[in-house]
């Protein structure tokens, strides 16, 4: 089997599917502390605003979306989301597509804050055992059991 393929079926099992059916991942850091995958959206996805128009050029990428998922080997994944940025030729109002990857408030993807969220309810007393079970530092766990147990965002992640 070609390698990309594989590299696509790997990715169908480990990542969302809204994130593996409009992204390519384009690179990969295993880092010292961190594993961080780059995804670029797929280049032939044009914003809906912009059908059946003519002149469409890519503007570039917005600003990354970051999320933590399910680690690996002991290291939190961080998942670098590149959304492409469009524009009509010699106009300057630009469009993108919009995806729901993650819940409102939370820097993770939805598969991962839900098994956080989970833990969080039936062991919320221990943060130190969630933090190192997932791998996530013990101020954003807080963060986010505000945010996911609690309901409260408290101007995280507005």
């Amino acid at each position: 089997m070609e390698s990309k393929l594989l590299l696509h079926e790997l990715s169908m099992v480990y990542f969302p599917i809204d994130l593996v059916e409009h992204f390519e991942i384009v690179e990969i850091n295993n880092y010292q502390d961190y594993v961080e995958i780059r995804f670029n959206e797929l280049s032939g996805l044009i914003p809906t605003q912009l059908t059946g128009e003519t002149g469409i050029i890519k503007d570039g990428f917005l600003n990354p979306i970051e999320l933590q998922t399910f680690p690996a080997k002991g290291k939190p994944v961080y998942l670098k989301v590149y959304r492409r940025r469009w524009k009509k030729r010699g106009k300057l109002e630009t469009y993108w597509n919009n995806y729901e990857l993650n819940p409102v408030g939370i820097k993770a993807t939805k598969r991962f804050a839900n098994f956080v969220k989970k833990l969080l309810q039936r062991f919320s007393s221990n943060f130190s055992l969630i933090s190192t079970a997932v791998v996530v530092d013990r101020k954003k766990l807080w963060r986010w059991k505000k945010v996911m147990v609690e309901g409260t965002n408290n101007g995280v992640y507005k």
